[in-house]
């Protein structure tokens, strides 16, 4: 792959090969035996590195493949100095389940929206940032601004839970 890096790579254990994560400008991708299995797609902006869209292949499905590329796509944005906006719905659910992202995680705004529609080059299948059918920004629940830690240590910026 042209000018990506490799974020990690993991060696043969038994007959499986663990993955390996590279990075290129827009994308994080996940190869198992040199196969891409998935990517997590972003765009930066500013300090913010926007993640709109990740997709792991059927055949790669059940194995993990998303939790460990978000993984090294999330380390790798704080070792850029990056701040970390969930556009994406499984990148949000995994920083919901992480509470060692609460540092450098950014509400989602009507900009972060508009940024990333202006910057999808390629769409793998539905712009998430967009409604296909109308053509109009999605309205996706705002994170509240970061405030206090709770008692159990939990930032109150999370995502509350769906009522009913």
């Amino acid at each position: 792959m042209e000018g990506a890096t490799h974020i990690f790579n993991r060696k043969r254990r038994g007959n499986i090969t663990q993955p390996t994560v590279t990075t290129t400008p827009k994308q994080y991708e996940i190869s198992v035996d040199g196969t891409r299995a998935g990517l997590a797609a972003y765009v930066d902006s500013g300090a913010q590195r926007i993640f709109y869209h990740t997709e792991i292949g059927d055949e790669f499905g059940d194995r993990g493949l998303g939790s460990q590329l978000t993984a090294a796509a999330l380390d790798d944005t704080r070792a850029a100095g990056k701040r970390i906006v969930a556009i994406c719905p499984f990148v949000a659910a995994y920083v919901d389940k992480h509470e060692d992202y609460d540092d450098i995680l950014d509400p989602i705004t009507p900009q972060a929206h508009a940024w990333c529609a202006s910057n999808w080059a390629d769409p793998p299948r539905v712009n998430p940032c967009v409604g296909a059918a109308a053509g109009k920004t999605l309205v996706r629940q705002r994170l509240p601004p970061p405030s206090r830690p709770t008692p159990g240590g939990r930032s109150t910026h999370r995502r509350p839970a769906p009522a009913g």
